[in-house]
């Protein structure tokens, strides 16, 4: 099968593989839009995400909240205006 025609697989794909991952928030939530996670709760299925600008500040998520294209973004990416750019 041709690489262009397969569907992408949704990001992350298992929780394991998210310690120490970088992302980027695309929601426009006012805040910081750059996290690392911290952390992975095995039993409650979330994620602590440390801001890289103020490790004290954290944000708690189911992981496959990490999921949403719309509202992440793996790796650290510039957003201009609302808009991402790579």
């Amino acid at each position: 099968v041709p690489m262009s025609t397969r569907t992408p697989v949704p990001h992350p794909v298992h929780p394991r593989h998210l310690l120490g991952s970088a992302w980027t928030r695309l929601d426009g939530q006012p805040g910081y839009r750059h996290w690392e996670v911290s952390a992975h709760a095995k039993k409650s299925g979330e994620v602590t995400l440390s801001a890289t600008l103020s490790r004290r500040t954290q944000l708690v998520i189911p992981w496959r909240q990490l999921r949403e294209r719309a509202q992440w973004a793996p790796g650290w990416l510039e957003v201009v205006g609302g808009e991402q750019e790579e």
